[in-house]
């Protein structure tokens, strides 16, 4: 049976998170842990940044502004990758409902609702 069938069902093991980063995914040297409030399991582990990974998220940032490799692009450009974002996230809305509700305590309806 799949995990995220049923929110009663906790994972295994807890679902381990990077940080997006100049175009590649990065471990955070610390993590913090999320856990569920109905279950009392670890749910997520998630990055913890340095003011290091900050800097260079901004440094970053700016490149990608100064490249206008998003601004430079059409506005019909820009909306086909937000329609194909919106596309991903309704194919998996049961999925990113399952993580919420087990992060948040949260009932399946508005987690769901949310996403929606």
């Amino acid at each position: 049976m799949d995990q995220r069938s049923t929110v009663n069902s906790p994972p295994a093991a807890p679902r381990a998170f990077g940080f997006w980063l100049d175009g590649a995914w990065h471990a955070g040297r610390e993590m913090y842990e999320r856990r569920s409030p109905g279950h009392g399991v670890a749910v997520t582990r998630i990055p913890i940044c340095t003011p290091a990974d900050l800097d260079a998220a901004v440094a970053a940032a700016r490149r990608a502004f100064e490249d206008r490799s998003w601004a430079g692009l059409s506005g019909a450009d820009r909306a086909g990758v937000l329609l194909r974002s919106a596309e991903i996230l309704r194919r998996r809305r049961d999925e990113i409902a399952y993580w919420e509700v087990l992060e948040n305590g949260k009932p399946i309806a508005q987690a769901r609702g949310e996403i929606d």
